[in-house]
């Protein structure tokens, strides 16, 4: 299982006897929760086009992450598994 998590203004999390999981809220907009990860997509995007080589994420990679989208979307709609070769 997959557990993604929202970026937090500190990745502190309280448990105690009295409840469990208490933390900052997530940042507010996407790009507060991604920036690094978005800065160095771009970075590395620019590398590849400066150096004349391939980039580093390519269209197969996008289509692979939509495909893993739309299974996410689909096992929520119907409430079950959804396996990614339903989509490939």
């Amino acid at each position: 299982m997959a557990l993604p998590e929202n970026r937090r203004a500190n990745e502190m999390t309280l448990h105690t006897a009295d409840f469990t999981d208490h933390a900052e809220p997530p940042l507010n907009f996407f790009i507060e929760r991604y920036r690094e990860a978005v800065d160095t997509e771009i970075s590395e995007f620019v590398d590849a086009v400066e150096a004349g080589r391939a980039v580093p994420v390519g269209f197969e990679d996008g289509r692979l992450a939509l495909v893993l989208a739309e299974a996410a979307l689909k096992s929520i709609a119907e409430g079950r598994v959804v396996a990614v070769k339903e989509f490939a």
